[in-house]
């Protein structure tokens, strides 16, 4: 509650930084979190820190963070800035009732998703959790 999305960004600043990726290239990592704002911010100050450092990378982090980091969106989360962050291929739906990033009935979670056309729910739904799973 007191860093706000501190402790996300720095972990995936860390990960990436350290290059967890690079050693397991295969690795995707989904994170379930309310708000999801910290990815403009970190991916800013990744792209500031590949362009002052270009050779503390093996490769661009921010590529590095748009190929294995996918997100979970809460159901209140808007959809649209969503997907100004993180493409559309890497958020999944998910339900974690009865804690508060949960719906009571997780079909419920298609009104967050209302505006988007129908083979981009489904994508939401179930494809996108289906290819990171390998299923």
């Amino acid at each position: 509650m007191l860093t706000g999305y501190r402790d996300i960004s720095d972990f995936f600043a860390v990960v990436i930084a350290h290059g967890l990726f690079d050693r397991f290239p295969k690795l995707r990592d989904y994170v379930c979190r309310e708000r999801w704002r910290p990815g403009r911010s970190l991916k800013n100050a990744m792209k500031k820190a590949y362009s002052q450092n270009p050779r503390s990378f093996s490769e661009d982090p921010v590529e590095v963070f748009d190929r294995h980091v996918g997100v979970t969106p809460f159901w209140e989360d808007p959809i649209d800035e969503v997907i100004e962050t993180i493409e559309a291929s890497r958020i999944t739906f998910g339900s974690d009732w009865p804690h508060t990033e949960g719906t009571e009935h997780p079909l419920d979670y298609l009104a967050t998703l209302e505006g988007l056309d129908d083979s981009l729910q489904h994508r939401i739904m179930h494809d996108n959790a289906m290819a990171a799973l390998a299923l």
